[in-house]
């Protein structure tokens, strides 16, 4: 009987390891993710990727920039921000003359098991209307909407 318990111990104790090694593999794949090339700001994903940097790095004043009638603009939710990565990627364009709908996946890394399995991506759409050269954004995810000031009075 002791056999059979000493190799139980040593199946529990190799299952225990796999597991640890696949939760370091996890985490080191999430850590060396490669970052995005930067995308040309005259198209609509490059304008996305840009407005959602300025958010990242809480410059709002930049990201009105990329935002189609920006004059009276701040953040809907800026808590929402600070608990977030915001990483995202691309999923599709959809040019129709002057506008354009771009679906990206927001990836929350907080999870590395979440991220590992694709429980923490959703799939969200901006909506942009081109003004000469440059992409505006009309309509933004609520991660990372910009909001008129009346809209901002209960922050």
């Amino acid at each position: 009987m002791t056999s059979n318990f000493s190799r139980v111990r040593w199946v529990l104790a190799g299952l225990a390891a796999l597991c640890v090694a696949l939760v370091i593999a996890a985490l080191i794949s999430v850590a060396l993710r490669p970052t995005a090339p930067l995308l040309p700001p005259n198209t609509p994903e490059g304008t996305i990727q840009r407005y959602v940097m300025a958010i990242a790095d809480g410059d709002f004043a930049e990201a009105k920039g990329y935002v189609k009638n920006s004059a009276a603009t701040g953040l809907c939710d800026p808590y929402s921000v600070d608990s977030q990565d915001l990483n995202l990627d691309l999923v599709n364009t959809s040019v129709n003359g002057n506008g354009a709908v771009v679906t990206v996946h927001f990836v929350e890394s907080s999870s590395a098991f979440g991220s590992l399995l694709g429980m923490g991506n959703y799939p969200e759409t901006f909506e942009l209307s081109k003004s000469g050269n440059e992409w505006r954004i009309t309509s933004a995810p609520w991660q990372v909407t910009l909001c008129t000031d009346e809209e901002m009075s209960g922050y």
